[in-house]
Protein backbone atom coordinates (compact mmCIF):
# COMPACT_ATOMS: atom_id res chain seq x y z
CA UNK A 1 0.00 0.00 0.00
CA UNK A 2 2.35 2.50 0.90
CA UNK A 3 4.68 1.44 -2.55
CA UNK A 4 1.22 2.03 -4.42
CA UNK A 5 1.23 5.48 -2.60
CA UNK A 6 4.82 6.26 -3.26
CA UNK A 7 4.70 5.48 -6.86
CA UNK A 8 1.81 7.63 -7.46
CA UNK A 9 2.75 10.67 -5.82
CA UNK A 10 5.91 10.25 -8.20
CA UNK A 11 3.68 10.32 -10.76
CA UNK A 12 1.66 13.07 -9.70
CA UNK A 13 4.97 15.19 -9.55
CA UNK A 14 6.34 14.24 -12.65
CA UNK A 15 2.89 15.45 -14.56
CA UNK A 16 3.34 18.62 -12.77
CA UNK A 17 6.65 19.23 -13.88
CA UNK A 18 5.96 17.83 -17.74
CA UNK A 19 2.46 19.41 -18.65
CA UNK A 20 4.01 22.56 -17.60
CA UNK A 21 6.96 22.33 -19.87
CA UNK A 22 4.93 21.20 -22.23
CA UNK A 23 2.99 24.16 -22.34
CA UNK A 24 5.64 26.71 -22.28
CA UNK A 25 7.53 24.32 -25.48
CA UNK A 26 4.15 24.34 -27.60
CA UNK A 27 3.64 27.92 -27.26
CA UNK A 28 7.83 28.78 -28.07
CA UNK A 29 7.25 26.22 -31.35
CA UNK A 30 3.94 27.75 -32.28
CA UNK A 31 4.87 31.49 -32.65
CA UNK A 32 8.24 30.04 -34.38
CA UNK A 33 6.23 28.23 -36.94
CA UNK A 34 3.66 31.29 -36.85
CA UNK A 35 6.67 33.48 -37.90
CA UNK A 36 7.93 30.63 -40.52
CA UNK A 37 4.31 30.58 -42.11
CA UNK A 38 3.92 34.48 -42.14
CA UNK A 39 6.99 34.87 -43.38
CA UNK A 40 6.89 32.54 -46.48
CA UNK A 41 3.33 33.59 -47.29
CA UNK A 42 4.42 37.88 -47.27
CA UNK A 43 8.10 37.90 -48.07
CA UNK A 44 8.67 39.64 -44.42
CA UNK A 45 12.25 41.18 -44.61
CA UNK A 46 14.28 38.20 -43.04
CA UNK A 47 17.39 40.40 -41.85
CA UNK A 48 17.81 43.93 -40.72
CA UNK A 49 16.55 45.69 -37.71
CA UNK A 50 13.13 45.48 -39.47
CA UNK A 51 13.11 42.22 -39.95
CA UNK A 52 13.88 41.60 -35.99
CA UNK A 53 11.21 44.14 -35.28
CA UNK A 54 8.40 42.42 -36.89
CA UNK A 55 9.65 38.73 -36.11
CA UNK A 56 9.90 39.41 -32.21
CA UNK A 57 6.33 40.94 -32.26
CA UNK A 58 4.85 38.04 -35.07
CA UNK A 59 6.84 34.47 -32.93
CA UNK A 60 6.37 36.08 -29.21
CA UNK A 61 3.03 38.25 -29.35
CA UNK A 62 0.63 35.72 -29.53
CA UNK A 63 1.92 32.90 -27.35
CA UNK A 64 1.66 36.06 -24.86
CA UNK A 65 -1.18 36.50 -25.11
CA UNK A 66 -2.73 32.54 -25.42
CA UNK A 67 -1.15 32.57 -21.96
CA UNK A 68 -2.71 35.27 -20.65
CA UNK A 69 -5.86 33.50 -21.50
CA UNK A 70 -5.12 30.75 -20.04
CA UNK A 71 -4.09 31.84 -16.90
CA UNK A 72 -7.26 33.91 -16.75
CA UNK A 73 -10.12 31.40 -18.14
CA UNK A 74 -8.20 28.15 -16.64
CA UNK A 75 -6.34 28.70 -13.41
CA UNK A 76 -8.22 32.02 -11.88
CA UNK A 77 -5.01 34.07 -12.43
CA UNK A 78 -3.12 36.92 -14.14
CA UNK A 79 0.15 37.51 -15.31
CA UNK A 80 1.09 39.85 -12.41
CA UNK A 81 0.75 36.79 -10.14
CA UNK A 82 4.02 35.10 -12.07
CA UNK A 83 6.28 37.70 -10.29
CA UNK A 84 5.58 41.37 -10.82
CA UNK A 85 4.13 42.01 -7.35
CA UNK A 86 7.13 43.23 -5.81
CA UNK A 87 7.34 46.30 -3.61
CA UNK A 88 9.09 49.41 -5.79
CA UNK A 89 8.90 47.50 -9.39
CA UNK A 90 11.06 50.91 -10.91
CA UNK A 91 13.87 49.87 -8.61
CA UNK A 92 13.94 45.99 -10.00
CA UNK A 93 13.87 48.16 -13.58
CA UNK A 94 16.91 49.81 -12.42
CA UNK A 95 18.66 47.39 -11.23
CA UNK A 96 18.15 44.96 -14.08
CA UNK A 97 19.15 47.48 -16.49
CA UNK A 98 22.26 48.54 -14.88
CA UNK A 99 23.19 44.61 -14.03
CA UNK A 100 22.87 43.99 -17.82
CA UNK A 101 25.17 47.05 -18.67
CA UNK A 102 27.78 46.15 -16.44
CA UNK A 103 28.23 42.58 -16.79
CA UNK A 104 27.54 42.47 -20.84
CA UNK A 105 30.79 45.44 -20.78
CA UNK A 106 32.89 42.69 -18.34
CA UNK A 107 31.73 40.11 -21.02
CA UNK A 108 32.88 42.14 -24.21
CA UNK A 109 36.57 42.85 -22.06
CA UNK A 110 36.66 39.00 -21.08
CA UNK A 111 36.11 37.81 -24.39
CA UNK A 112 38.28 40.50 -25.89
CA UNK A 113 40.79 39.17 -23.57
CA UNK A 114 40.36 35.91 -23.78
CA UNK A 115 39.90 35.35 -27.02
CA UNK A 116 40.78 37.82 -29.53
CA UNK A 117 40.37 38.10 -33.03
CA UNK A 118 42.36 36.61 -35.37
CA UNK A 119 44.92 39.26 -36.58
CA UNK A 120 44.60 41.19 -33.86
CA UNK A 121 41.42 42.59 -35.06
CA UNK A 122 42.76 44.74 -37.99
CA UNK A 123 41.08 45.71 -41.36
CA UNK A 124 37.37 45.13 -39.31
CA UNK A 125 35.41 46.99 -41.70
CA UNK A 126 33.60 49.91 -41.98
CA UNK A 127 32.76 52.03 -39.15
CA UNK A 128 29.25 51.45 -37.57
CA UNK A 129 26.86 54.01 -38.40
CA UNK A 130 24.10 55.30 -35.47
CA UNK A 131 20.79 54.01 -36.35
CA UNK A 132 18.80 56.77 -35.04
CA UNK A 133 16.78 57.63 -32.60
CA UNK A 134 13.34 55.85 -33.99
CA UNK A 135 14.72 53.01 -34.64
CA UNK A 136 16.12 52.71 -31.21
CA UNK A 137 13.11 53.21 -29.85
CA UNK A 138 11.20 50.23 -32.20
CA UNK A 139 13.92 48.07 -31.25
CA UNK A 140 13.77 48.79 -27.91
CA UNK A 141 9.73 47.85 -27.75
CA UNK A 142 9.90 44.55 -29.95
CA UNK A 143 12.88 43.92 -27.83
CA UNK A 144 10.98 44.28 -24.77
CA UNK A 145 8.06 42.11 -26.30
CA UNK A 146 10.55 39.20 -27.18
CA UNK A 147 12.90 39.43 -23.98
CA UNK A 148 9.71 39.82 -21.56
CA UNK A 149 7.15 37.29 -22.93
CA UNK A 150 10.24 34.82 -22.25
CA UNK A 151 10.87 35.77 -18.94
CA UNK A 152 7.42 35.34 -18.24
CA UNK A 153 7.20 32.01 -19.91
CA UNK A 154 10.14 30.30 -18.24
CA UNK A 155 10.90 32.23 -15.34
CA UNK A 156 7.21 33.35 -14.27
CA UNK A 157 5.26 30.47 -15.55
CA UNK A 158 7.21 27.39 -15.86
CA UNK A 159 9.95 28.19 -12.99
CA UNK A 160 7.33 28.43 -10.57
CA UNK A 161 5.32 25.72 -11.85
CA UNK A 162 8.20 23.65 -11.22
CA UNK A 163 9.41 24.90 -7.96
CA UNK A 164 7.55 22.97 -5.73
CA UNK A 165 8.58 19.95 -6.74
CA UNK A 166 12.25 20.40 -7.86
CA UNK A 167 12.72 23.01 -4.98
CA UNK A 168 14.18 26.88 -5.48
CA UNK A 169 17.62 25.93 -7.16
CA UNK A 170 16.04 22.36 -9.14
CA UNK A 171 13.79 24.98 -10.68
CA UNK A 172 16.31 27.39 -11.93
CA UNK A 173 17.99 24.87 -13.36
CA UNK A 174 15.44 23.09 -15.12
CA UNK A 175 13.96 25.82 -16.40
CA UNK A 176 17.24 27.09 -17.88
CA UNK A 177 17.91 23.51 -19.58
CA UNK A 178 14.36 24.10 -21.09
CA UNK A 179 15.25 27.64 -22.08
CA UNK A 180 18.46 26.72 -23.81
CA UNK A 181 16.82 23.39 -25.40
CA UNK A 182 14.39 26.00 -26.89
CA UNK A 183 17.15 27.91 -28.47
CA UNK A 184 18.58 24.74 -29.94
CA UNK A 185 15.60 25.13 -32.06
CA UNK A 186 16.77 28.36 -33.86
CA UNK A 187 18.41 27.82 -37.08
CA UNK A 188 22.65 27.51 -37.09
CA UNK A 189 23.13 27.39 -33.96
CA UNK A 190 26.64 25.93 -31.84
CA UNK A 191 26.31 23.76 -28.77
CA UNK A 192 28.12 26.76 -27.66
CA UNK A 193 25.28 29.11 -28.26
CA UNK A 194 23.12 26.33 -26.37
CA UNK A 195 25.57 26.21 -23.42
CA UNK A 196 25.08 30.19 -23.14
CA UNK A 197 21.69 30.24 -23.38
CA UNK A 198 21.11 27.66 -20.49
CA UNK A 199 23.80 29.68 -18.73
CA UNK A 200 21.79 32.85 -19.46
CA UNK A 201 18.81 31.32 -18.13
CA UNK A 202 20.14 30.69 -14.56
CA UNK A 203 21.37 33.89 -14.60
CA UNK A 204 17.83 34.90 -14.70
CA UNK A 205 16.82 32.74 -12.84
CA UNK A 206 18.53 34.09 -10.05
CA UNK A 207 17.16 37.16 -10.58
CA UNK A 208 13.93 36.67 -10.66
CA UNK A 209 14.11 34.62 -7.34
CA UNK A 210 15.47 37.82 -5.95
CA UNK A 211 13.62 40.97 -4.48
CA UNK A 212 12.80 42.57 -7.77
CA UNK A 213 10.77 39.60 -9.52
CA UNK A 214 10.25 38.98 -12.82
CA UNK A 215 10.56 43.14 -12.96
CA UNK A 216 14.68 42.55 -13.20
CA UNK A 217 14.77 40.31 -15.20
CA UNK A 218 12.63 41.26 -17.56
CA UNK A 219 14.32 44.66 -17.83
CA UNK A 220 17.84 42.92 -17.31
CA UNK A 221 16.77 40.28 -20.64
CA UNK A 222 15.78 43.34 -22.29
CA UNK A 223 18.88 45.18 -22.07
CA UNK A 224 21.18 41.98 -22.93
CA UNK A 225 19.26 41.71 -26.32
CA UNK A 226 18.81 44.58 -27.15
CA UNK A 227 22.41 46.18 -26.98
CA UNK A 228 23.53 43.67 -29.68
CA UNK A 229 20.67 44.51 -32.07
CA UNK A 230 21.48 48.15 -31.75
CA UNK A 231 24.67 47.81 -33.18
CA UNK A 232 23.57 45.22 -35.73
CA UNK A 233 21.50 47.98 -37.08
CA UNK A 234 23.89 50.10 -37.20
CA UNK A 235 26.90 47.82 -39.46
CA UNK A 236 26.49 46.51 -42.24
CA UNK A 237 24.45 44.11 -43.18
CA UNK A 238 27.17 41.28 -43.67
CA UNK A 239 28.84 42.16 -41.04
CA UNK A 240 29.02 38.83 -38.67
CA UNK A 241 31.27 38.20 -35.65
CA UNK A 242 32.75 35.13 -37.77
CA UNK A 243 32.86 33.37 -34.31
CA UNK A 244 30.19 30.78 -34.18
CA UNK A 245 31.76 27.69 -33.09
CA UNK A 246 34.98 29.71 -32.26
CA UNK A 247 36.97 30.24 -29.38
CA UNK A 248 35.00 33.36 -28.47
CA UNK A 249 31.86 31.35 -28.53
CA UNK A 250 33.06 29.32 -26.15
CA UNK A 251 34.51 31.91 -24.13
CA UNK A 252 31.12 33.61 -23.93
CA UNK A 253 29.71 30.00 -22.66
CA UNK A 254 31.99 29.94 -19.75
CA UNK A 255 31.60 33.27 -18.86
CA UNK A 256 28.34 33.79 -18.65
CA UNK A 257 28.10 30.17 -16.44
CA UNK A 258 30.10 31.83 -13.98
CA UNK A 259 27.88 34.65 -14.07
CA UNK A 260 25.09 31.98 -13.42
CA UNK A 261 27.05 30.61 -10.54
CA UNK A 262 28.18 34.08 -8.78
CA UNK A 263 24.32 34.82 -8.76
CA UNK A 264 23.49 31.49 -7.35
CA UNK A 265 25.72 32.05 -4.21
CA UNK A 266 24.86 35.13 -4.21
CA UNK A 267 21.19 33.96 -3.59
CA UNK A 268 22.39 31.56 -1.29
CA UNK A 269 23.59 34.05 0.61
CA UNK A 270 20.75 36.07 0.41
CA UNK A 271 18.50 33.27 1.62
CA UNK A 272 20.67 32.41 4.41
CA UNK A 273 20.53 36.09 6.59
CA UNK A 274 16.65 36.10 5.27
CA UNK A 275 15.92 32.87 7.20
CA UNK A 276 18.48 33.84 10.00
CA UNK A 277 16.91 36.79 10.51
CA UNK A 278 13.02 34.87 10.30
CA UNK A 279 14.42 33.07 12.98
CA UNK A 280 15.78 35.68 15.25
Amino acid sequence: MASSTASSTAGTRIRRVLLPTAGVVALVLAGGYLLLAISRLTGLPADGWQGLAIGDLIAFLPPLIVLVLWLRFREGRVVADLGFRVPRPAVGVLVGVLTAIVLFAALQVLVAVLAPPAGGGADAGPDPVSPGLLVVLVLLVTVAVQASTEEILFRGYLMQAVRRDLGSYGAVLFSAVVFGLCHSLNPGVTVAYVVSTGALGLLLGFLALGRGGLWVSCAFHTVWNLIPAVVAAGSEPDAGDGGSGSAAARVTAGVLLAFAVGAGVLHHRRSRRAAATGAA
